[in-house]
């Protein structure tokens, strides 16, 4: 449901509206999207995958949008029923025919809002797999870009089961608390319906439009190049090239690249097959980018500088004229999107709606859907820049009449909290999840530190006592250097912050102690409310003992100060029963203050 009222950033397009870098939020047939103007006669509907790829790639396909739109075409990006921002429960999703009926929608949405005649499908993994069966009913197919295209639903979901194996072991999660109760990764859990409906689809039992096609396949994927073959055994006009750097695109959010070679291919075989004449229909205005849920309100917005940040407003239902009173501002952790691990984000701000309190999910520069700056530096985790970005947050939401502002944020996102917390006397409290950092060492990397486990040294003394810790030894899959670094870093900033109190300032783990704890002074003496909350055995736990001592101890001198253990959960929190005690916790805050 669409809904037409409240006063935000979303637009309504005409010919000579200028581009939004990072895509304009417009209202759709169901929900928003991103549109990325243009003013070519064809435009591309980007249909994503699913779960934890589509998390991977989330910051990498607004890329490709932009770079398209800057081509000419206009570019669409969406959310199937019951993924990402969508309004609808998943478990309320039913079977494949959702998703289908979802992209025929949106592609309906695309012709209306871009004017264009001709329609390019573009998926990625499952996403093309979804184009082709939506294609039957696009009126206005004029092409496919495929890339990693899924061809057998059911071999897929055996993939899925694989690599969830692998991401459990990487982040440290037990299989029983990874367990979903069907098909699943990371958190995500997909509806068994769903799934079942999915194992049933193969791409050779479906029609085989008469339009171009350009395919990135897999490196190793043989089912790829039978694909691509069959294709051109059907006389289908088809590129195909080798999806160079796939597994970096989709192996980690924080870690995901963009793969540059793929994304210019894609471009320069749309210049080459597509005439460059413009849309032959003027377009239609855009619906503001609003929806509404069983206890919410939406609103997806640009704000800052040159409208550069995302983020969408979460409201209790009924509360979208109304302003002022507490909100939490839910900030990135590394290059997740605003959505967050296993869409716990998403989960977050719709719990609190329902607890009657409002939120913001947002996107610093150059995470998710918000572009990188001009000046922004190469690394943004842990910089200046993001702490602008959340000053310009927590501006427009005073702008709005927003008094009693919460951070919240984990791993670099709780960093970035406590930094908002110190800098900005608006902020009322912060939920500070499994930090890492209570400040940053100018001399430490920050892409060596993102590389490192996240787990603490008591686990990894545990851990070297198990058995499949010295086959992985033996086997080389554990790297020896980088964690013995790790490990050997960390015990020398815990004695030399030890040492701070009789080395008088004089080295420089003496002067970070020094200015950790004039920020808890300082947040101290506002009545500034934190609360640090932890998995049992993270690794932020070893800078909670740094500074603080054994267990926090130190922290008794902050009574503004709270500390909370969740069991059976890793650094991301993904196992549900801990996204659900964080989501308590969440509210319980809120009630406090």
């Amino acid at each position: 449901m669409i809904v037409h009222s409240g006063q935000i950033n979303a637009v309504s397009l005409d010919v000579d509206l200028p581009r939004a870098p990072g895509g304009a939020p417009v209202g759709l047939s169901h929900g928003f999207g991103m549109l990325h103007a243009g003013h070519r006669d064809t435009a591309v509907l980007i249909c994503p995958p699913w779960g934890f790829e589509a998390l991977c790639a989330h910051k990498s396909l607004r890329i490709l949008a932009d770079q398209l739109a800057d081509r000419g075409y206009a570019v669409l990006r969406f959310d199937y029923p019951g993924t990402g921002d969508s309004a609808v429960d998943p478990e309320a999703v039913g079977d494949v025919d959702a998703w289908r009926t979802a992209v025929v929608e949106a592609a309906e949405d695309l012709t209306r809002l871009s004017g264009a005649s001709r329609i390019v499908l573009c998926g990625l993994g499952l996403g093309a797999l979804l184009a082709r069966l939506a294609s039957p009913d696009v009126p206005a197919l004029g092409g496919f870009i495929l890339l990693g295209p899924v061809s057998d639903g059911r071999r897929h979901l055996r993939e899925i089961s694989a690599w969830s194996a692998m991401i459990n072991d990487k982040i440290g999660l037990p299989p029983e608390a990874a367990a979903t109760g069907g098909v699943g990764i990371a958190g995500f859990r997909m509806p068994d319906a769903l799934a079942t409906s999915i194992k049933a689809l193969r791409a050779a039992a479906l029609p085989m439009p008469q339009v171009r096609h350009f395919v990135a396949m897999r490196p190793g994927q043989t089912v790829d190049a039978d694909f691509t073959a069959a294709l051109k055994g059907a006389d289908i006009a088809c590129e195909a090239i080798a999806f160079e750097g796939y597994d970096l695109l989709t192996g980690d959010p924080t870690s995901a690249r963009t793969p540059a070679e793929v994304w210019n291919a894609v471009g320069a075989w749309m210049d080459a097959n597509f005439p460059a004449e413009d849309a032959s229909c003027p377009p239609m205005p855009a619906p503001l980018a609003a929806q509404v849920g069983a206890a919410f309100e939406e609103e997806a917005l640009r704000f800052g500088p040159g409208d550069h940040l995302f983020g969408i407003l979460c409201r209790p239902a009924g509360a979208s004229g109304a302003s002022g009173g507490k909100v939490f501002v839910f900030l990135n952790s590394g290059f997740d999107p605003h959505l967050g691990w296993a869409r716990s984000t998403v989960d977050n701000a719709r719990g609190l709606a329902k607890a009657g309190i409002a939120s913001l999910r947002f996107d610093a520069a150059d995470v998710g859907d918000s572009p990188a700056l001009p000046d922004s530096p190469r690394q943004v985790l842990y910089s200046e820049a993001q702490a602008r970005d959340v000053t310009s947050a927590i501006d427009m939401l005073e702008a709005r009449g927003f008094s009693d502002v919460i951070l919240a944020g984990r791993c670099s996102g709780a960093f970035l909290g406590l930094a908002g917390a110190v800098r900005d006397p608006r902020v009322k409290g912060a939920v500070l999840v499994n930090i890492l950092r209570f400040i940053w060492n100018p001399e430490e990397d920050v892409d060596e530190a993102i590389r490192n486990s996240f787990r603490s040294l008591a686990n990894y003394r545990s851990r070297m006592l198990e058995l499949k810790t010295f086959k992985r030894l033996f086997t080389g899959d554990i790297d020896v250097v980088r964690v013995s670094a790790d490990v050997f870093r960390r015990m020398s900033q815990k004695l030399g912050v030890r040492l701070a109190p009789v080395s008088f300032g004089m080295t420089k783990y003496a002067r970070l102690y020094d200015e950790v704890h004039r920020r808890f002074r300082l947040l101290r003496e506002r009545g500034t409310r934190i609360s640090l909350v932890y998995s049992a055995d993270d690794g932020g736990l070893d800078e909670l003992s740094t500074y603080f001592r054994a267990g926090g101890a130190g922290l008794a001198a902050y009574p503004n100060t709270t500390l909370t253990i969740v069991p059976d959960a890793d650094h991301n929190m993904t196992p549900r029963a801990a996204r659900e005690a964080l989501l308590a916790h969440l509210i319980d805050f809120a009630s406090k203050g």
